[in-house]
This record gives structure tokens, C-alpha cells and sequence, in this order.
């Protein structure tokens, strides 16, 4: 598990500081340089670090075996026992000071240190290009993830694009209309449903502007009850979003199902975690267009360089009106024609090329 530092622990990561550091610098460092890193000293060093700002962490299997520590983007510090190298120890401690970092993550590598650099790199990092001298003549690099991508936030939709709920939006609305005693159309029309708000949906399949309430509750009384669970994650979709997490970015959804029913399908799902933040629609419409929802999103959580990614043209137009970009995906429920005519600025044909997209 990994853990926050703090008085009750500091001293357990100044010693995996301290012998990791002695092991890695003993061939450039003198004996007697060296012998000055003791578990103290490091640990007065971590804790003059968190007095400045940064956030350290401590690695715990049997007993401490590595520490990490975030300022902001800037990851340091990153050290595993030396007899517990090369078990993924590194590579969990990494990925985990990447989901932390509040920007596109940096670090500072010895242009000697080839197993850093192997490691950093397997994981998506590269060369900024900035470099400072240190010490023996050795210079210390500075690597990004990513080289510098597009986007720090990636703001999904739920229906049709991160789960397939076109059985359940679809049964729901034949409930409502056979309740209402009015005619169900062709299944080619029915998709309609799946995108905009629900009042929207009935209204582009003609039920009249006195009856949509009754519409709305009528398929929310069969949708909580049984359509919500007329429900699949795409293929590929987890995959994608661990791909993103682990290269740093920070993950939201808005939708425009109610936050409610969005959290819990999610949860079933066990896709919940990798969102930072999960926003959606309100029961009482006062929140219910993806401009409205991504107004609150964006509020909430101050996202800044973000982009969306939608299934349909409301997620283009929904994501342009709030000033983000959106990239269309084509395995949801949105017509490509669609997409192109509201300004998608880029598509995606699977969840693969999404990642690869926003990744490169």
C-alpha cells in the first residue's frame, strides 16, 4: 500500500531515502559524502520538503520499501530499497506520483542513471530538452510524460460512449409511450434517445410539449427499475482509461443522465475510480443540456486545457459553447454526419485510437 508521510513514519522513509540514495550515488559520490545520508538526515530532508509544499510518500509491503514525493507536476525523490529493485515497486510508485501531479508530469534524472531512464520511458516519458550541470561533471534531464500533450483534462459522456445503454434508454421509452397510449416508432428513430436530455428525446419523436412530463417520469420509473441495468461497457473503454490515468491526465464524466443514476451505473461498472469527478444533469431540470452540465463541471473542479469526448453533435455543441474542443466517437449512437456538421474537431473510431490520440 502506499501511504502519506507524516511524524509517525518519516523516519521509515528517510531510511528507504537514504539507502536507495547511498546505492545510487556511491560510484560518483565520495565514501565520506556518502556516509552523510543517514535515515535522520533524509528524513529531516523530506521534512523540510513537506514544510515547502510537497507531498511525500511511503510504499509499504512487509516493511517500507520505497518513497516518492510530488510538488505540484515536479515528481522527486523516487527511491526503492535496493535488495527490492526490479520487482515493480518503481513502476507502482510512479504511475501512482503521476495520477497526483496537478499539471503534466516533470522529473530530473543523472544523465547516467540508464535504469531511471529505461524505466521513465517504458512509461511514456521523454526528453524536454532542458538539462543543468550538476556536480562531477554530470548533468541532470529533464523528462515530461507525454513530450508535451494536448490536453490535462479529458471530459467523457457516458451513453454511447463509455458504456453501450441503447437497450435500456430504448426499452425505457417504449414504456413511457405504450403507457401514454402513444404509437412507438422504428427502432432507427428510438436512437434519438440516446444523447440528449430526456424531454428533448420525446419531443424529436413527436410526443406533444403537454405530455413530455409525463414522458420523463414514466421512463424514469421503468429505467431505474430495470433499464438501467440494459447496460454494457464498450470494448476497449477500460483499457483506454487506464492508458490516460496512468499518463497523468485527470478524467471527469458529464452526461446529461442525472448525476444520480451516472454515479451508480459507473460504480456497477467499477469504471467510478478513474473519474476525477462525475457530473450530471438534476432531477428537477434545472441542470440538463451538456452546456449546463459542463458549466458545473468545469466550476467544480477548475479544469483548465481540457477537451471533450461525446458520442453526439450535443457534445460538440454542448463542449464549444463552454470554449473546450470535442472529439466524436464513432461507436456510440451519434451520426458521423452529425459530428462533422457541428465542428467535431477530431474522431475517434475505437477507444485504442482515442488514447493514442490524446497520448501523442
Amino acid at each position: 500500500m502506499i501511504v502519506l508521510a507524516d511524524e509517525s513514519n518519516l523516519l521509515a522513509a528517510g531510511a528507504v531515502h537514504a539507502a536507495a540514495w547511498r546505492a545510487s550515488h556511491c560510484v560518483f559520490c565520495s565514501p565520506e559524502f556518502v556516509k552523510l545520508h543517514t535515515a535522520e538526515r533524509q528524513a529531516d530532508y523530506l521534512q523540510k520538503k513537506m514544510e515547502e509544499g510537497s507531498r511525500v510518500w511511503l510504499l509499504i509491503e512487509d516493511k517500507p520499501v520505497g518513497v516518492v514525493s510530488v510538488c505540484g507536476s515536479l515528481i522527486e525523490d523516487l527511491y526503492v530499497l535496493p535488495e527490492r529493485q526490479n520487482r515493480g515497486y518503481g513502476t507502482a510508485l510512479l504511475r501512482f506520483a503521476v495520477s497526483e501531479c496537478d499539471g503534466t508530469p516533470t522529473l530530473w534524472i543523472l544523465e547516467n542513471n540508464e535504469r531511471a531512464r529505461r524505466l521513465y520511458e517504458r512509461l511514456g516519458f521523454s526528453e524536454t530538452g532542458r538539462r543543468h550541470v550538476v556536480k562531477n561533471g554530470l548533468d541532470e534531464i529533464e523528462f515530461a510524460l507525454g513530450g508535451g500533450m494536448r490536453y490535462r483534462w479529458v471530459i467523457f459522456d457516458l451513453d454511447g460512449t463509455l458504456t453501450d445503454s441503447g437497450e435500456g434508454i430504448k426499452n425505457s421509452t417504449v414504456y413511457a409511450l405504450d403507457r401514454l397510449g402513444l404509437p412507438v416508432p422504428a427502432d432507427s428513430e428510438l436512437r434519438k434517445m440516446v444523447g440528449p436530455p430526456l424531454s428533448i428525446g420525446f419531443s424529436l419523436l413527436g410526443v406533444p410539449a403537454n405530455r413530455i412530463d409525463e414522458a420523463v417520469r414514466l421512463y424514469r420509473e421503468q429505467y431505474s427499475a430495470r433499464g438501467k441495468y440494459q447496460n454494457r461497457v464498450y470494448p476497449g473503454i477500460e483499457d483506454c482509461l487506464k492508458k490516460l490515468r496512468e499518463a497523468g491526465l485527470r478524467l471527469c464524466v458529464g452526461t446529461s443522465k442525472p448525476e444520480p443514476l451516472a454515479r451508480e451505473i459507473l460504480s456497477v461498472f467499477s469504471l467510478a475510480p478513474y473519474f476525477a469527478y462525475i457530473a450530471g444533469a438534476t432531477f428537477d431540470a434545472t441542470r440538463q443540456n451538456k452546456d449546463d452540465v459542463l458549466r458545473y463541471l468545469l466550476s467544480v473542479t477548475g479544469a483548465e486545457d481540457a477537451v471533450m469526448v461525446g458520442d453526439t453533435h450535443y457534445d460538440v455543441i454542448g463542449a464549444h459553447r463552454r470554449g473546450i474542443p470535442c472529439i466524436g466517437v464513432t461507436w456510440g449512437y451519434g451520426l458521423l454526419s452529425e459530428l462533422e456538421a457541428a465542428g467535431a474537431d477530431a474522431l475517434a473510431v475505437s477507444p485504442e485510437a482515442l488514447s493514442d490520440f490524446l497520448l501523442s
